[in-house]
């Protein structure tokens, strides 16, 4: 199931049983890697792509660095502790796929530790269309994915993928310029320092690529140009909104198309939490709208307003506080997730291209079966890792 399948199918349920530990057990060469490059890579961005293209290249004693445009690592990924008694997933939450995939991102060689993810399985759904909620029949559908426990996808990477090599992260650092004419590629940041390697993974979002953030000598392939073109990041927003008593169901959609979602959920679900928060994800116009207000308080005024209407005025009655990621605001991100103009595997073909053994892509865009998926940019990252370091 791929990311944007989510949004659709929140109306669905699905069950596991029990909880799923999932060990990640110490670090050993992997023999299935062939390593013949020797010389330095440079990884720009610091989401799931590049934190586990890093991993990679610190297994296998590669010189690197890896640069940040931002003042933190985790890309998509964000939380916050001091919102409710549980950490809070302020960016990509959910895990669109079964626990094994920790194993394979690892190769099931990964650091020492453990974590807890719960079975997603919502048990009352509603869905308001046209000033009505009406309750969906939940035994018609099946549905199941997974959440974490007690942590988040932001404690994952930090503590489990990029803490061995935290000394080869460089934050605040703008790549503006590529230069892959010459026998090593040189890029420059906003402040004209210059970064010299011998091959460069680019992990940076879609939509950043597409309103030419970077300058590039020579200019990328026309398949390449013509590929992003063919993509676009709608606008995305996440709200968490604390109440003093439960009103809600579970999962309420608000009924959009594939790429304009607006679906509030149960936060606090199988958390183990004493609290009652409620989540709004929601991408497309009704984000843009969100965004257009621009202030934090006046979003969550808006999000208490649309709850009454629902739920007959219980929202403001119960409300507490709220919190807000405005994610297309973030000025090194700029939107939810990729969608495609056109057959989805065919552009990203041409994404992952790389440009004359010099420099790759990878990012939540380009992994064909996964995209729009934190997992799907991890895979994608140590792909294009094992492809540089099988070069001479």
């Amino acid at each position: 199931m791929n990311r944007r399948d989510f949004a659709k199918q929140t109306a669905l349920v699905g069950f596991g049983l029990g909880i799923w530990p999932q060990l990640l057990v110490g670090c050993k060469k992997d023999k299935s890697w062939e390593i013949n490059f020797s010389g330095k890579v440079i990884v720009v961005g610091g989401g799931a792509a590049g934190l586990m293209a890093g991993f990679y290249l610190k297994r296998f004693g590669i010189d690197f660095e890896l640069l940040e445009a931002g003042s933190d690592i985790g890309g998509r990924t964000k939380k916050t502790d001091s919102f409710a008694d549980f950490p809070i997933d302020l960016g990509a939450e959910w895990l669109h796929t079964g626990p094994k995939i920790f194993g394979n991102l690892f190769d099931n060689n990964g650091p020492s530790g453990s974590m807890e993810v719960i079975p997603y399985t919502p048990a009352t759904i509603s869905v308001y269309k046209n000033g009505e909620l009406k309750q969906r029949n939940i035994r018609s559908y099946f549905y199941g994915e997974y959440k974490f426990k007690r942590s988040t996808w932001y404690d994952f990477l930090n503590s489990y993928v990029a803490a061995a090599f935290h000394p080869q992260i460089k934050l605040n650092t703008v790549i503006q310029s590529i230069d892959y004419s010459g026998s090593k590629v040189v890029l420059k940041d906003q402040n004209q320092v210059e970064y010299t390697a011998d091959k460069v993974l680019v992990t940076i979002p879609s939509i950043k690529l597409k309103t030419n953030s970077v300058t590039w000598n020579p200019a990328l392939p026309s398949s390449f140009t013509t590929a992003i073109g063919k993509t676009y990041m709608p606008a995305g927003i996440k709200v968490f909104l604390q109440f003093s008593e439960k009103f809600y169901p579970d999962v309420t959609d608000l009924d959009g198309e594939n790429d304009a979602e607006t679906i509030y959920y149960n936060a606090t679900f199988k958390k183990e939490s004493n609290q009652h928060v409620l989540a709004l994800f929601t991408i497309g116009p009704r984000a843009k709208e969100l965004n257009t207000l621009g202030d934090h308080q006046l979003i969550i005024k808006d999000c208490i307003r649309e709850l009454d209407e629902i739920f007959g005025g219980s929202a403001t009655g119960y409300f507490i506080k709220g919190v807000v990621q405005d994610w297309t605001a973030e000025e090194y991100i700029g939107g939810s997730y990729t969608f495609f103009n056109g057959r989805e595997k065919d552009i990203q073909a041409d994404l992952s291209m790389s440009v004359n053994d010099k420099v790759f892509f990878a990012g939540e865009a380009l992994h064909s079966g996964s995209s729009a998926t934190v997992h799907g940019a991890a895979l994608g990252g140590k792909e294009e890792i094992k492809k540089i370091l099988a070069l001479s």
